[in-house]
């Protein structure tokens, strides 16, 4: 097991070098309108030819989590599928943005992410959101400048 570091500010930490946060529900919480991205994403998948109905939104986040492949065998036309994961995509990031005038901070997270960077831990930031909500949700709380690395939905494939 790795000895503790004490680091003189009453923080007895394990000598890690970085420490990797989630935005949503870790260090903001926000109000993104989901019934109404699941109501966007059920008339999107039915007006792009999915066979399969979408009932609710629970149903909606399944299939699209799922990704490609889950589209294809809920009935989803393979001609439509690369117009339909840009149009997927572009109905999260507006409700997403929509909701940057709800965001709050969590308690104690920017005396977290100050106190973890004084003493010299790197940090980083991994989301389901997009990046243009990460970075303005950060840039709002003036928490960008201590993050080391951000990956967002949108920065993977």
């Amino acid at each position: 097991m790795a000895e503790s570091i004490s680091h003189g500010l009453g923080l007895t930490l394990m000598p890690y070098k970085a420490v990797v946060f989630d935005l949503d529900g870790t260090l903001v919480e926000s109000k993104i309108d989901y019934e109404k991205m699941g109501e966007q994403i059920k008339e999107l998948l039915s007006r792009k030819g999915m066979k399969e109905q979408i009932e609710d939104r629970r149903k909606a986040y399944q299939v699209i989590r799922g990704g490609a492949q889950t589209l294809l065998d809920f009935g989803l036309p393979e001609k439509n599928l690369e117009s339909t994961l840009v149009e997927l995509d572009q109905v999260m990031n507006d409700i997403e943005l929509e909701a940057l005038p709800t965001i709050q901070l969590k308690p104690n997270a920017v005396k977290t992410i100050e106190t973890l960077h004084g003493v010299g831990y790197k940090l980083g930031i991994c989301t389901r959101s997009h990046r243009l909500y990460a970075d303005r949700t950060l840039e709002m709380y003036e928490m960008d400048g201590y993050f080391n690395a951000v990956v967002a939905r949108d920065d993977t494939p």
